[in-house]
């Protein structure tokens, strides 16, 4: 089993049964000479992003990442059977930073809704996903669509548990009262999370399960609250 980053590898990552690979996707040549190697490969989980100062931005950068990756293991891995690729809740709201000038879905959420009629990397990576897998006879695919996702990720982006524990630290600090973070809409309005050891195994199971294969699924810990 290989993992792949652009850091290097952390000390807490150290006894890891990983194969940990140190590897900027952004870069073609380095993709190239770091992924085209892994001959044994049988399923890719494609779980990382990058955020830039625009969506166009974040559609160029996130699908050149995917499409290098995709263009140095095909040809490499004969044995490749399936690709599971991560997305998220913003496929039925719009990215960060939408303005809210069309209509957007109301939840409950399903899968089979229409994409909205605005930028989103999340497309961007599906279409080159089911491009990929049309050219390539037996490979099949999963796409998983969870919300917050709660769980261990020192250097996350999107570690929420991890912004409160700090939240908590400093008002336990300064002697502050713990107070909700958020703003009055978000305290008003339900919300859902994913825990992340959930999500693994619904991509183990999206990978093993025959009648999953080639669909996308929504994950959340099915638990909807009001704060």
């Amino acid at each position: 089993m290989y993992g792949i980053a652009r850091r290097p590898q952390p000390r807490w990552f150290e006894d890891s049964p990983i194969e940990y690979i140190q590897c900027d996707v952004l870069d073609e040549a380095d993709t190239q000479e770091k992924i085209s190697p892994l001959r044994d490969v049988t399923h890719l989980f494609w779980v990382v992003w990058v955020s830039r100062s625009t969506e166009e931005r974040n559609c160029q950068d996130n699908g050149k990442m995917f499409q290098n990756v995709l263009d140095s293991l095909l040809p490499n891995a004969p044995k490749l059977q399936h690709i599971v690729l991560q997305t998220g809740g913003k496929h039925y709201v719009g990215p960060f930073g939408f303005t809210r000038k069309i209509q957007v879905h109301d939840p409950p959420f399903k899968e089979d809704m229409p994409r909205l009629p605005v930028a989103n990397f999340y497309y961007t990576l599906e279409d080159i996903l089911f491009d990929v897998v049309k050219k390539k006879e037996g490979l099949t695919w999963s796409v998983h669509r969870p919300n917050a996702i709660h769980g261990f990720s020192p250097w996350s982006l999107m570690n929420i548990l991890g912004s409160l524990a700090v939240y908590a630290a400093i008002c336990k600090h300064e002697d502050l009262p713990f107070r909700y973070p958020g703003n009055r809409v978000t305290w008003e309005q339900f919300g859902d999370a994913s825990d992340a050891e959930l999500i693994a195994e619904q991509e183990i199971w999206a990978c093993l399960e025959p009648n999953a294969k080639n669909q996308a699924f929504n994950v959340s810990n099915g638990d909807v609250t009001l704060g």
